[in-house]
């Protein structure tokens, strides 16, 4: 790299020209008035000095022309404004850390660029006062951080790096961006480093980490105001009509006020592009305000919430949240009669029913696995019925396992105990399985894929019956011998075993309860039993992955549920970018994580009609976008500066210097000649 660069190099250009001119002014005939004399004797001098001005003459080596020409140039160089880059011969190592979070697209400034483009600007004047020995590397973060070059003292590189960073939806995780530069700084390579953050500041605690105490950070601070108005929370729920459930819904948003001052804003409500309706709100200063909508028109389709008018960050005016209509879920039940079952089936409005209200239901001895109309269910219950062979598809085995290689039972247990449960599992919301009866249940030995939901002891009550232990961790010992028999590892910790647990074979997806519910001794008459079959046909039956996939928040994992055979997926994003994923035999859910934009993402599963699922910023904390003062790092704070460090160093006051010493030397030189 070179060690000069010049801010105003428009001089240098027209340096030439100056010095061409000084130049030819030593060519230049004095115009003189003629007059006659009586003699010349005394006017020798004057002839001689009339020679020398005679025009287009040889130019004759001249000091005092020598001398204004380096005194020009001194003048020339100082206004093209040099500037110095060296430091040494060694260098330092640059880590700049750009923050690309949704904060950083506000306009705030009055220049109508975003803090994004300014901190671009900053990081650019960083490079460019790179020293001949110093490197430096671009990290881009927002609620992730991503290296974008290496180490590397190549500016065209650097600056390609930069203009290609831009500003995401997503919300910002300054502990992102420093985990990797402290990971950086940890290598024994790197030369006298210097840590720059271009950033707001605003991105969650960073308190707890340290930078070495030898390493300079400094935090440019980009922004200026606070004042925003934002939508935090959307919610859409099903309205009621008595004890049914309506097709119209009711849309609750959330607004914040980040300025300081009380903000009235007008709220719009629109299906797709039919505006629903419209309502003012009030929202106190640095407080929070919510608003409800509720029309029959509020059926299927794409929701949109907007406040109106303009603010510094526009990216959260707008939420969004997909409106479907209610579904129904075809089950089919395989059983010789089980009341219980066809009782809490019944009741369930989400359930699909024939002419007589009643839900299919099928002998075990009709069961026929390659029948193609087992495909068109969504959940089939095999009450105490074991199949050898499934088509793909979802399955609630009661007492029964499915034909899974590896699935086996070991031996019946008598009275079983609950020991604990997995509360995280969808079956298992709002359901306490402590009231669980069952007076026997198999002792099954569980593959290291399947998931234990509820766990209980080998039989018998005692000590153990009052102890909660999680279902979900995996005791790492070996299971021990006995009699020959080799314990299963699925239900050797503390002597536990599965009384439900979920497994996965291909295409197929059961949830097995280990237990007849015929004989249990009161379990289905009890509260939790309708609560958990409910759960079990929105979970099973798709309705509930359904639901949830429909919205996330940036840079959150969207689960997108696979329709069956479905071989390829497109998902378009707001922005209009497609990304194409093949799908494998068995994909039931994809976890697409390319999330980092506002709006309404486009699924479509081979030829199928598209569907959509909606991403909102949501972040109270990204849409206070006043910029913080400090950095409150563990090794100390870092106050916030306006600009750049700069490591150039400007050498024009040297050339002005240099200049008027030279114009000294000429100015002494010519009155030596004049009157020596």
């Amino acid at each position: 790299m070179s060690g000069f660069q010049f801010l105003a190099p428009e001089w240098l250009l027209a340096a030439p020209a100056f010095l061409a001119a000084l130049v030819i002014l030593y060519f230049l005939k004095l115009k003189r008035r003629e007059i006659a004399v009586s003699s010349t004797y005394l006017w020798k001098k004057a002839l001689e000095d009339l020679r020398v001005n005679s025009p287009f003459q040889r130019l004759r080596m001249n000091l005092l022309l020598l001398l204004q020409l380096l005194v020009l140039a001194a003048v020339l160089l100082a206004l093209a404004r040099p500037v110095s880059s060296f430091a040494g011969l060694e260098g330092r190592d640059h880590l700049i850390l750009l923050d690309r979070s949704a904060s950083m697209s506000a306009t705030d400034g009055g220049s109508g660029r975003t803090r994004l483009q300014r901190a671009v600007d900053e990081a650019r004047a960083i490079v460019d006062g790179l020293s001949m020995n110093d490197r430096a590397l671009v990290v881009a973060f927002d609620d992730q951080a991503e290296i974008l070059t290496p180490l590397t003292d190549q500016r065209g590189l650097l600056h390609q790096a930069l203009q290609g960073v831009t500003a995401t939806d997503r919300r910002t995780s300054l502990r992102a961006g420093l985990d990797v530069a402290r990971g950086i700084l940890a290598d024994k390579k790197i030369h006298s480093p210097v840590v720059t953050i271009l950033s707001d500041g605003r991105g969650g605690s960073v308190a707890d980490l340290t930078v070495p105490k030898d390493v300079p950070v400094h935090y440019v601070r980009t922004g200026e105001t606070g004042d925003n108005r934002a939508i935090i929370g959307l919610d859409v729920r099903r309205a009621f009509r008595g004890v049914e459930v309506s097709e119209d819904a009711r849309v609750f948003a959330t607004l914040a006020n980040s300025g300081g001052e009380a903000k009235s804003v007008g709220v719009d409500c629109f299906l797709e592009s039919e505006l629903i309706a419209s309502k003012m709100v009030e929202i106190p200063a640095r407080g929070q305000a919510s608003v409800a909508f509720e029309s029959p028109k509020l059926g299927k389709g794409r929701l949109r919430v907007q406040i109106d008018g303009t603010d510094a960050l526009p990216v959260d005016d707008s939420a969004y949240a997909i409106l479907t209509e209610r579904k129904d879920v075809k089950v089919l039940l395989v059983t010789e009669g089980n009341p219980f079952l066809e009782r809490g089936l019944e009741e369930d409005k989400l359930v699909r029913k024939d002419a007589d209200s009643h839900v299919p239901k099928l002998d075990p001895s009709q069961l026929v696995p390659d029948d193609p109309a087992l495909r068109t269910f969504d959940l089939i219950i095999l009450d105490r019925v074991e199949p050898k062979s499934l088509p793909p598809g979802n399955y609630l085995c009661i007492d029964a396992l499915p034909p899974f290689e590896g699935l086996r039972t070991l031996a019946n247990v008598p009275m079983p105990v609950v020991v604990d449960w997995d509360e995280s599992h969808p079956v298992a919301r709002f359901v306490t399985f402590s009231s669980l009866d069952a007076t026997t249940a198999r002792r099954v030995e569980l593959r290291k894929e399947d998931k234990l939901i509820v766990a209980s002891t080998r039989g018998g009550p005692g000590p153990s019956s009052h102890r909660r232990r999680d279902p979900r961790k995996k005791d790492h010992e070996k299971g021990k011998e006995k009699g020959g028999e080799k314990e299963p590892e699925a239900e050797d910790p503390s002597g536990f075993m599965p009384l439900m647990f979920e497994a996965k074979d291909g295409d197929r997806r059961a949830l097995v309860l280990t237990f007849d519910l015929m004989k249990t001794q009161n379990w289905p008459l009890k509260a939790a039993f309708p609560i958990f079959l409910a759960n079990v046909v929105r979970w099973l039956g798709g309705t509930g992955r359904d639901e949830r996939s429909l919205a996330v928040l940036t840079g959150d994992v969207a689960e997108i549920p696979v329709p069956k055979g479905a071989k390829q997926l497109t998902v378009t994003d707001p922005a209009g970018k497609k990304r194409t994923i093949d799908l494998k035999p068995g994909d039931d859910v994809v976890r697409y994580a390319d999330t980092s934009r506002t709006g309404f993402y486009e699924v479509r599963f081979d030829s199928s009609p598209p569907t959509f699922f909606a991403g909102n910023l949501a972040s109270l904390d990204e849409s206070d976008i006043a910029p913080a003062d400090e950095i409150p790092l563990k090794s100390g704070p870092v106050a916030g500066e306006a600009k750049a460090s700069d490591t150039r160093h400007e050498v024009w006051k040297l050339l002005v210097l240099i200049a008027f010493f030279v114009l000294m030397l000429e100015w002494y030189v010519y009155n030596r000649r004049v009157y020596v």
